[in-house]
């Protein structure tokens, strides 16, 4: 999932509740005052930055939409708060014929919105949907080890995703896959309720700013493009609150400008900031009468090269680039984080504690480029995501500013290109940018999640960045097809 640099930092007034996980094991809440009753007519006001590009889950891989497409709609599997896998629509699972078929029951008190009971068949369809070529999602690759991915991806039934009775699931694979139960914890998988999204229209993205399928706490209120999007507590949802007290409305406030944020928040009209903005913490602290929390997150930024041609398809330019940069300088600038040696983050599986980062070589980098036969001065653009000064949506305008200065110094002509999340997509896939920021935060906690979807073929997390290697592509290959999760980290 794509999301923001470093560690996020959230705000919020003493007397509220932060925004915390959908379903039975958290939900956003208000706190009344001590010895007061609730207000649930009240309503959470939550800042974001930038508009929702889509309340599909199937097409979401932005932080805004993911946030609240996770209070509507609920996956198979969810995290505990320790990080332990856990049912949320599923109340257990179980491997047999080696690892190549996986049985899900379903929670049977588990409902949709209008109180339907969530049934097998709505889990085959909402996969199965996903999976489509009409839907278009970037996550459909995910799911290619199922059997008969081919005839899913033509929208046709296969033995791979199949229903054995009203509350049973069955997965059968081409090849043992012992991640599969976290894929199906991604927001992405979330169990649409058939008879109300299997409909004319529903493959547009307005449709899914009118109209609620899930079966999470909230359902969809009203959403005015630009401004704001409101959800409220789903009639008829079957988990309960974390404080055990009645929902409340929450309302996501569009304000791209980060000190209106900080000036709304003191004011009172805003009760969240999450990610607070650098303006909220003039002086070094956080306004007064405000909360602060903080959480670290299993990702990675990162800054991607365009390898399919000139100049970063030569690999003495793309070290030349690693010794250049100075990472310390990067880190201060993203805020609090830790140098990043390699892909999978600490904390995942496959994490190596004993990679070194390049070291800053200023020098080293221009001996490179001189090998690489790189002229003084060549153009090269570097795409990033407009933050609007915030340390939201994957990149920094500092980080941007430091990338561009320690390239400069080496011999490179940086030009910044800021651009919107569609923009960004946009402008990668046509080839207009040779670098690029991004982050990668886990979907779910394997290295598979990272070095697939970043490196693997057709580069589906974040790119293109048209990355091949004789050495390294079948070795990925390899550790794809491995039949247990310590054969794949070898």
């Amino acid at each position: 999932m794509r999301g923001p640099w470093g560690r996020w930092a959230a705000v919020a007034l003493a007397a509220l509740a932060l925004l915390g996980g959908c379903g039975p094991h958290g939900t956003p809440a208000r706190p009344a005052a001590p010895g007061s009753a609730p207000a649930p007519d009240s309503a959470l006001e939550v800042a974001v930055s930038s508009d929702f590009p889509t309340l599909d889950p199937a097409q979401a891989t932005d932080t805004e939409s993911i946030g609240a497409i996770q209070l509507m709609d609920q996956p198979l599997f969810t995290y505990s708060d320790t990080g332990a896998l856990v049912g949320l629509l599923a109340q257990g699972f179980a491997w047999s014929n080696s690892g190549t078929v996986l049985t899900v029951q379903l929670n049977p008190g588990a409902t949709f919105a209008d109180g339907s009971p969530v049934l097998a068949t709505d889990v085959v369809y909402s996969i199965g949907r996903l999976l489509a070529k009409d839907t278009a999602s970037p996550h459909a690759s995910s799911f290619q080890d199922l059997e008969g991915y081919a005839q899913l991806r033509e929208g046709k039934a296969a033995a791979g995703l199949t229903a054995s009775g009203p509350r049973t699931v069955v997965f059968r694979l081409q090849h043992a896959l012992p991640y599969l139960p976290e894929l199906l914890a991604m927001p992405s998988t979330a169990v649409l309720e058939q008879k109300v999204a299997d409909v004319p229209g529903s493959a547009q993205r307005a449709w899914w700013f009118a109209h609620s399928a899930g079966s999470g706490p909230y359902v969809l209120a009203s959403s005015t493009p630009g401004q704001s999007l409101r959800l409220a507590p789903s009639p008829h949802y079957w988990g309960q609150a974390s404080g055990g007290g009645p929902f409340a409305p929450v309302e996501f406030r569009i304000v791209s400008d980060a000190a209106t944020q900080t000036r709304l928040f003191a004011a009172g009209q805003l009760d969240v900031l999450a990610p607070a903005p650098p303006t909220a913490f003039a002086g070094g602290l956080p306004p007064a009468g405000a909360r602060l929390l903080e959480a670290g997150n299993e990702g990675v930024s990162f800054l991607g090269f365009d390898t399919t041609r000139p100049p970063f398809d030569n690999p003495l330019v793309r070290q030349a680039v690693a010794y250049a940069l100075n990472k310390p300088k990067l880190l201060a600038a993203a805020g609090p984080g830790s140098l990043a040696a390699g892909l999978v983050p600490p904390g995942v599986p496959g994490f190596d504690a004993n990679l070194a980062p390049y070291p800053y070589a200023p020098a080293r980098a221009q001996a490179l480029l001189a090998q690489a036969g790189l002229a003084s001065g060549t153009p090269v653009t570097l795409l990033t995501i407009a933050a609007s000064g915030t340390v939201q949506q994957g990149s920094s305008d500092a980080m941007a500013a430091q990338v561009a200065k320690d390239l400069d110094a080496v011999g490179f002509d940086v030009t910044v290109q800021r651009d919107t999340w569609q923009e960004y997509y946009r402008d990668l896939a046509a080839g207009r940018a040779n670098l690029f920021e991004g982050t990668w935060l886990a979907d779910y906690p394997d290295p598979q999640d990272f070095v697939f979807h970043l490196l693997g073929p057709g580069a589906a997390g974040q790119g293109p960045g048209g990355y091949a290697s004789r050495a390294f592509t079948p070795a990925l290959q390899a550790a794809e097809a491995a039949s247990t999760s310590s054969a794949r980290l070898e």
